[in-house]
């Protein structure tokens, strides 16, 4: 599978995720765990109340907007 990666890097806190030099709340996670493949979903706000979710296949490290 490959994926369009976007420009998202977690806080070290774990609240927040910036998206393209915007910074975003996680408002929720979701994780699926199978058979050694995970996906994590992450609905995000910004402070003008924009909602958007992200996705990531390795825990965090490198995030994209679009799922198979």
């Amino acid at each position: 599978m490959i994926f369009k990666k976007i420009d998202a890097q977690m806080e070290e806190c774990g609240e927040f995720i910036t998206v393209d030099g915007v910074l975003h709340k996680i408002i929720k996670t979701h994780q699926f765990d199978d058979f050694g493949g995970t996906l994590d979903t992450f609905t995000l706000m910004n402070f003008n109340t924009d909602i958007i979710e992200i996705y990531s296949y390795d825990e965090g490290r490198t995030f994209t907007d679009e799922i198979d």
